[in-house]
């Protein structure tokens, strides 16, 4: 997801340009916060019908400062955001177990010295890695 702002939005009530209030966009993605010219600033929820969706901090109309996104398949990351990317501190959840809780650069995770685990694009461990493909 890039930039919370939309080339037509409907601004279903509030002031979305500079003000409080809920924006969508063709019943696909829904905006409810604070906007400045146009964009997500400040606090506000974001959500798609896709499943995606992230509450917390915006700033220029992209995720800046602490937040959660929630990603169809029920992971979880909660921490720090920079310009839209998870950047600083932050756990990721799976199932309700933290699968990693620490730095994050450049929206990965930051491995520890020796820590050779493969991740997904979400930040999650494989499940697969180290596992012999003959056995059942």
């Amino acid at each position: 997801m890039g930039s919370y702002y939309f080339s037509s939005p409907d601004c279903i009530s509030g002031d979305c340009e500079n003000g409080c209030g809920v924006q969508e966009q063709a019943k696909k993605f829904r905006y409810e916060g604070c906007f400045r010219n146009g964009k997500a600033h400040g606090e506000g929820v974001f959500s798609s019908t896709n499943g995606h969706s992230y509450t917390g901090s915006f700033d220029n109309g992209m995720k800046h400062g602490t937040g959660t996104y929630r990603y169809p398949d029920g992971v979880v990351y909660e921490g720090l955001w920079v310009n839209n990317k998870r950047e600083g501190r932050g756990k990721l959840i799976k199932d309700g177990v933290v699968v990693f809780d620490g730095d994050w650069k450049n929206d990965a995770p930051i491995k520890a010295p020796g820590e050779d685990t493969a991740r997904d694009s979400t930040g999650v461990p494989n499940q697969d890695q180290g596992k012999d493909d003959k056995q059942p």
